[in-house]
């Protein structure tokens, strides 16, 4: 393919990837993570503890930042008369 060809993305007529990655089957077997060290997973269960920690903070959070904006609605709707049942109407009225 002509680099500076007119076609962004090659021939159209072609079919093959113009990507110039290594195939996956060319890489290296060995890419020297398969041991993880005591350290290293005693700061991802540390880690990870922090972060449920933190979870549960935030969902109390907002679950109290939601109750109170809850009750100061249901007060803004009871003040303003907005809880209570409608007079009907009656079609003779108009």
């Amino acid at each position: 393919m002509n680099q500076f060809s007119k076609e962004p993305f090659g021939d159209r007529n072609s079919h093959q990837p113009t990507s110039e990655l290594p195939d996956r089957t060319q890489l290296p077997e060995d890419d020297g993570i398969s041991e993880v060290s005591e350290e290293d997973e005693r700061r991802y269960q540390a880690a990870k503890k922090q972060f449920g920690q933190l979870y549960v903070i935030l969902l109390v959070i907002g679950l109290a930042i939601g109750g109170v904006v809850a009750v100061g609605v249901v007060n803004l709707l009871d003040r303003w008369g907005l809880t209570e049942v409608p007079t009907p109407i009656e079609e003779g009225d108009r």
